[in-house]
């Protein structure tokens, strides 16, 4: 800046500033990602080292950016198309760790798979709430298509 010619002095004082915002912003994207995995290994542990969706604690990202003391929206870009490699090398995009409904599918998912005769909806719905997942039987019904499983009456089998 010393050596500046007197006509680009301002210009690139204002340069400086901006490369000065960068830093500021990129550090601050660093210290929020690094306080959001922290907060995030510590809550998921069992699931990260077992990789098993039943293990994964239902967690929003609204209650995440209320830990870390941000706003929800920081939270969501911060998550957005980014995954992380745990220990068993299978790439686990972040946005799995936020979403709820994980481990009442993966329960719906082993009541199906291991079912003698092929269990409705309801039933499913009733197993679930057995197992301390109240939900309604069109849930179960959204689960099992987002799951891509067939109706009861479609998994008989001839």
């Amino acid at each position: 800046l010393k050596n500046a010619p007197e006509k680009k002095n301002e210009d690139w004082c204002q340069d400086i500033d901006s490369a000065s915002l960068l830093i500021k912003c990129l550090q601050q994207r660093n210290h929020t990602m690094e306080q959001l995995m922290t907060v995030l290994v510590k809550k998921q542990r069992e699931y990260i080292l077992s990789n098993d969706p039943a293990l994964l604690q239902p967690q929003t990202q609204a209650e995440m950016a209320e830990l870390l003391d941000v706003h929800e929206s920081t939270i969501s870009r911060a998550v957005s198309d980014k995954s992380i490699q745990p220990q068993n090398n299978k790439i686990t995009p972040l946005k799995r760790f936020f979403d709820r409904s994980l481990p009442v599918r993966t329960i719906m998912c082993r009541l199906i798979d291991r079912e003698e005769t092929p269990l409705t909806d309801s039933e499913i719905a009733e197993e679930l709430a057995e197992a301390g997942y109240n939900i309604a039987r069109r849930t179960v019904a959204k689960y099992r298509a987002m799951e891509g499983i067939l109706s009861s009456r479609l998994r008989q089998k001839n």
